[in-house]
């Protein structure tokens, strides 16, 4: 087996976290996503279902399928609404938007630091060097994706009493 040089093992670390941030931007951006469409939806149906309903259901003229619609569309508008507080997409993509800055910056810090020590530190005591920001930064990169693995679990795990649904 070849042993790896230092240099080498720090480039792969840097790009495992460049890596792991790449994954968090497009997790994030899915999130977001979802989170405006939903919210969209809740906002249009949320409004526009009650009118429906009063309208149609006080009109003589309205027909069976106008009023089904409209009993739908309010049915729809609560589903809607459940669904954000359910999945919480919103408070789910700023944890993994933090996260991916956290990692881009976690990654550009390990390179200015391999750098420095490429310019500044003497050629005996690069080795020893690297591998200590290699460990530092390695158990950066896991704290953060250990920290968005926690907010994802505490976002499903919520209890009655943190949403609102428990009897009271």
């Amino acid at each position: 087996m070849d042993e790896q040089e230092p240099e080498q093992i720090l480039e792969e670390t840097v790009e495992s976290i460049e890596s792991a941030a790449a994954i968090e931007q497009r997790r994030a951006q899915r999130l977001r996503w979802s989170n405006s469409a939903f919210s969209f939806a809740a906002a249009i149906l949320g409004v526009g279902a009650p009118t429906l309903v009063t309208y149609f259901v006080q009109t003589p003229t309205a027909s069976t399928t106008l009023k089904l619609i409209a009993i739908l569309a309010a049915a729809f508008a609560g589903a809607t609404t459940g669904l954000l507080n359910t999945f919480r997409w919103g408070q789910r993509y700023g944890h993994s938007s933090l996260a991916a800055i956290s990692l881009r910056e976690l990654a550009s810090s390990t390179r200015l630091r391999l750098l420095d020590v490429a310019r500044t530190t003497k050629p005996e005591a690069i080795p020893e060097k690297l591998h200590l920001i290699n460990h530092e930064s390695q158990k950066q990169m896991f704290d953060i994706l250990r920290s968005v693995v926690q907010n994802e679990a505490a976002v499903f795990s919520k209890s009655p009493e943190d949403t609102g649904l428990a009897p009271s």
